[in-house]
């Protein structure tokens, strides 16, 4: 029993091993093309562009603010040239009073977002434009406010 067909009179060609590895003009090529590619793609600043993780809130609802939002993937170069607006979408979150602070510790680098009154509504919207020298950046939050004294579910 035969798995493949060919028409009569047809001849099919299969290369042999030696013109596959050896020998071949193309071969040569090959491997530097592909690893030229990859090292290209791992130093492109696409790779590695600067991001802004998911907010951490650290307070409760009638509390002043709390928030870290981690930032991802940035070199010093990057944050020392760092630009950050903040801007608040609803009322309330204007009426609080919301800034930002770039903090910088050892091991992380993050935004502290605070507020100068507390917070009343059960959630807080804004949105944070990171401006550097190789990108732009634009990330809106929600962050939803517990009560205190609720565990993480309620």
């Amino acid at each position: 029993m035969s798995f493949f067909y060919f028409p009569k009179n047809q001849h099919v060609v299969f290369p042999t091993r030696e013109a596959c590895t050896a020998g071949s003009p193309e071969s040569g090529r090959a491997l530097p093309a592909v690893l030229l590619a990859l090292l290209l793609f791992a130093l492109s600043p696409v790779a590695g562009a600067l991001a802004l993780a998911e907010a951490e809130v650290n307070s409760a609802l009638n509390q002043i603010l709390k928030a870290s939002i981690p930032i991802l993937y940035a070199t010093p170069a990057e944050l020392g040239r760092l630009q950050v607006k903040l801007r608040a979408h609803d009322g309330g979150a204007r009426k609080a009073g919301l800034r930002h602070e770039l903090v910088q510790e050892e091991d992380k680098v993050y935004l502290s977002v605070t507020s100068r009154a507390p917070i009343s509504e059960p959630w807080v919207g804004f949105s944070l434009e990171l401006v550097w020298p190789g990108g732009r950046s634009v990330r809106e939050y929600v962050l939803l406010i517990h009560p205190p004294h609720c565990p993480e579910g309620c």
